[in-house]
This record gives C-alpha cells, structure tokens and sequence, in this order.
C-alpha cells in the first residue's frame, strides 16, 4: 500500500481535461443546485462518480488534489482487496504478490489519480466480491450493493452480475438462497438509480439512453 501510495504521488496526474471536466463541472453544479439532465452525454450521470466528487470538492474546493482524491483513495482499495481476495481464496503469499504487481501496475498507477471511472468502479467490484466469497447470507446481500454501485460507476460492471452467479453456482454446485440475497442487493441498487432519474426526468431509463446515444455518435 506504502508503495502504490508513492508511485501514484510520483506520477501524479490531477485534472487531465476529459472525463473529470464533465464530472466535476456537473458535481459544482450540483453542489449550487442546478444539476443540467438535457445533456445526452452519459458520464456525468454516473451516480457513484457524482456524488462523492461533489462532496469533496464542495469541501476543499475544485483543483488538482480534490478531484484526484477519491479515485486515490480507491486506487488503493483495489490493492488492499486485491490482497485480501488473493488470502482468501489461496494463500498469504498470493494475496501478498498479487497486491503489489497491481500496486506496480502502469495503468492502474496512472488512473490512481485521475477522475475516471475505472478505479472507483474496480474498489467497489472487488468489495463485491470479497464479500461474496464469506459464503454467508448477509455478506452476500452486501456484495450485491456493492456490484450495484461498481454499475453507478461504470455501465459494464452490470455484465458481470451473471457471471458472478454463475461463479457462485460452481462454488456451490447449485443454486441456493445466496444466489437470491446476491441478486436482491445489486437489484435495490439498479432500482434506486431508475427512481432517482425518474423523479429527476421522469424518465426511468435516462441514463441508459444516454449511454445509447453517446455510443451511437462512435458507431460510424
């Protein structure tokens, strides 16, 4: 941890000018209340990036180190749970190794202090996930929360809501109420976003038309 800490101070990035400048303009702006939802572009609408971006910069302000920081600081989750899922499901040492070719890691030291969705996505995967490999009913309601608000962060994490079930049917050999309390969590999460974006736009699906739209500008 010590040691992704340093690399990511010594290649630190702050603001970069793409993704955190339409974050972080929405953020301030819903920091003084007047959040814009007729915007097609699907970014800053990711809930789990939004809101903590504006707790903090409405805190300390909007430069370099605030908007940096919570992706930082889940930089480093990801190698701390990278570590404790390596323990988990082989040995110490694994757990040990795996931690520090990730805290080593060219592209994961570079996003650690970038405002994109890629490393608050990946931490909130990981708890997911950890949590699910407890075997136990309440852990693994929470790591279907988890997996939830790893989809507010990035869209693509919802592909991995099957595959984890199906991981979960191969530790198991069949289906058991895990499998339900697991799809239960990720399902309030999923169900919250479409309720806030209804009473925000009295649309239940705005943000995957957006997500639509800002795909379909590429398609040509």
């Amino acid at each position: 941890l010590l040691l992704a800490l340093l690399l990511r101070i010594i290649f630190f990035t702050g603001f970069s000018g793409s993704d955190d400048y339409l974050l972080v303009k929405a953020a301030d702006a819903l920091n003084k209340g007047a959040l814009d939802f007729s915007a097609s572009n699907h970014i800053p609408l990711r809930l789990a990036l939004l809101y903590p971006t504006a707790w903090v910069i409405g805190i300390f302000g909007i430069h370099d180190f605030s908007i940096a920081f919570f992706p930082l600081l889940c930089s480093l989750g990801i190698v701390l749970f990278t570590y404790l899922i390596g323990r988990k499901l082989y040995s110490e040492g694994v757990g040990l190794l795996a931690a520090a070719l990730l805290a080593i890691f060219p592209l994961e030291v570079l996003h650690g202090s970038i405002l994109v969705a890629e490393p608050i996505a990946g931490f909130f995967f990981l708890v997911g996930f950890y949590f699910l490999l407890f075997d136990k009913r309440f852990f693994s309601f929470l790591g279907g929360i988890f997996l939830g608000i790893a989809y507010l962060a990035k869209e693509i994490y919802l592909l991995t809501l099957p595959l984890l079930l199906l991981y979960l049917w191969y530790r198991k050999k069949k289906i058991v109420s895990l499998h339900f309390l697991f799809f239960f969590g990720f399902l309030l999460v999923f169900l919250g976003e479409l309720l806030y974006f209804y009473s925000s736009t009295g649309n239940f699906f705005y943000r995957q038309e957006a997500v639509q739209h800002f795909s379909a500008l590429f398609s040509p």
